[in-house]
Formats: structure tokens, C-alpha cells, sequence
């Protein structure tokens, strides 16, 4: 089973971001970052490609329910 790594905040694609040479290089952990909305973390979700969508949908659910409380 394939897992694809993706953004926790808006399940967007992410890549990896070397912001110096020491990561780059190793000596510090991979960053990433989501070509979506710019988020940038050392640890992204990882999901069954099968399960993709669904997490997809679950998020902007959960979402709209956290936009809600909000007002």
C-alpha cells in the first residue's frame, strides 16, 4: 500500500524545503512544505493513497464545524 505524505492544515501536496544548507546536507531534519498554502513543518500526515479523499473530506469538515464555533 502507497502512503503520500500531506499538509495537516489543508491536505495539499507538499515538497521538500531545504531553507539552509545544513538541511540540505543532512545535519538537520527535512522540512516540507505544502505547495497549497505555504504551511512549512518537519511532519506531515501520511495517508493510504486509497484513503486520500476521504481525508480530504474529513478535514474540510472538520473545518466548516471549527469556522462555527468561531462567531
Amino acid at each position: 500500500m502507497k502512503h503520500v505524505k500531506v499538509c495537516p492544515r489543508c491536505s495539499g501536496r507538499i515538497r521538500i524545503h531545504h531553507p539552509n544548507i545544513f538541511s540540505k546536507m543532512g545535519f538537520l531534519p527535512t522540512e516540507y512544505k505544502c505547495e497549497k498554502c505555504g504551511y512549512i513543518g518537519k511532519y506531515f500526515l501520511e495517508v493510504p493513497m486509497s484513503e486520500l479523499e476521504k481525508h480530504r473530506k474529513l478535514l474540510r469538515k472538520h473545518e466548516k464545524k471549527g469556522s462555527k464555533k468561531k462567531k
